[in-house]
């Protein structure tokens, strides 16, 4: 494995672990749009991280 494989490698495990609480937020809005409510904001995971 090169250095650039690595790189990439690397990003692409952070860009996951960055982009996964989005993508919660997403599946919560989407479910609280199919029961015709309002869900809260798509960066509301992030906030509740700590």
């Amino acid at each position: 494995m090169n250095a650039l494989n690595f790189a990439l490698a690397i990003s692409e495990t952070v860009m996951a672990i960055a982009l996964a609480p989005l993508l919660l937020g997403l599946v919560d809005q989407c479910r609280a749009w199919l029961q015709n409510r309002r869900g809260a904001g798509l960066l509301q995971p992030y906030r509740t991280l700590r």
